[in-house]
């Protein structure tokens, strides 16, 4: 099923993704490693939503599973947007 979530996930989603620095760090432009650990929240947020999507969808509550999964695809677009940001700096 996560392989799932993962798939539709990542074939799905269409919008570019965009990355708010205000909420990343304290002073845009935000430095390299800034954007790494913001990375590493938006990982352990997107594996928490993950489980929590496959727990509910195996209770059989649809909602809630539908719920935690869009919770999982803006983490993976806001993961998508820093990888980019990290690629984009010069640090």
């Amino acid at each position: 099923m996560a392989a799932t979530l993962w798939l539709a996930v990542a074939v799905g989603s269409t919008q570019a993704a965009t990355l708010d620095q205000e909420g990343v760090c304290d002073n845009p432009p935000c430095s390299r490693e800034a954007l790494q650990r913001y990375e590493r929240k938006v990982i352990k947020r997107l594996q928490k939503a993950n489980k929590l999507s496959y727990e509910a969808y195996n209770r059989g509550e649809q909602q809630e599973s539908e719920r935690l999964n869009r919770v999982f695809r803006r983490n993976f677009d806001r993961r998508r947007a820093v990888v980019a940001a990290i690629q984009s700096t010069s640090d």
